[in-house]
């Protein structure tokens, strides 16, 4: 039985708590926060970069 790979796990849960991140910002934060330079960059972290992590299937080890 092939093992997991502990990266693709951990990039997974990165990916899910930038996500979370996002959508907690597009809710509750004011126009100020979302369209500072932090605020912009955390909507980038947590939207395109982290959503193919998602299509990676592979996560055994060969």
């Amino acid at each position: 039985m092939p093992t997991r790979t502990q990266t693709f796990d951990l990039l997974k849960g990165v990916a899910v708590l930038l996500m979370i991140q996002v959508h907690i910002i597009e809710l509750f934060a004011d126009n100020v926060i979302s369209t500072s330079q932090v605020g912009k960059v955390l909507m980038y972290l947590g939207g395109a970069p982290v959503a193919p992590v998602f299509a990676s299937r592979n996560t055994t080890a060969i």
